[in-house]
């Protein structure tokens, strides 16, 4: 009976498999990067996290003052876990690199983009958050009330 006892409780363990899941930090440095004017990120200390905005042309205000942006499919956002650190110029290639591999994706589905703007001499700083930032991966939904993502300058 012990030797039935023990093979089951072996069996339960070696049955078990935590897998192998990443759990997102949505810890990052608020520089933020852009490639062109419309893709910005900003990345964890060691660059293997990013969570990057897409904008079109008209999103950037160009004058002083608040605005607020829906996230959509055209204007979305993401995060991503990569098994290595990314290059600078990432985002800006028309491919996107082999290595490092995306380990993890999650694509907001709801949320609001929110733009402090104000002018520094011949610039405009676009300080950015995110309110009712909502993402989903099928599986796994993660819910932030607000959330900073930087400071843009154009």
């Amino acid at each position: 009976m012990k030797k039935l006892v023990v093979a089951f409780v072996a069996l339960f363990f070696i049955a078990c498999d935590d897998g192998d899941f990443d759990v997102p930090s949505f810890d990052f440095e608020n520089v933020v990067s852009s490639c062109g004017t419309y893709i910005l990120h900003i990345e964890n200390s060691n660059s293997t996290e990013t969570l990057a905005i897409t904008l079109s042309e008209l999103d950037l205000p160009d004058a002083e003052g608040t605005t607020e942006l829906t996230i959509t499919a055209e204007r979305n956002v993401n995060y991503r876990i990569y098994s290595g650190a990314i290059g600078t110029d990432y985002f800006c290639q028309n491919l996107p690199p082999t290595k490092p591999r995306v380990i993890r994706e999650l694509n907001a589905e709801s949320g609001t983009i929110v733009l402090e703007t104000t002018a520094v001499g011949s610039k405009l700083e676009h300080d950015i958050s995110f309110n009712g930032l909502t993402f989903q991966d099928g599986q796994e939904r993660i819910f932030f009330e607000t959330f900073y993502f930087g400071v843009f300058s154009n």
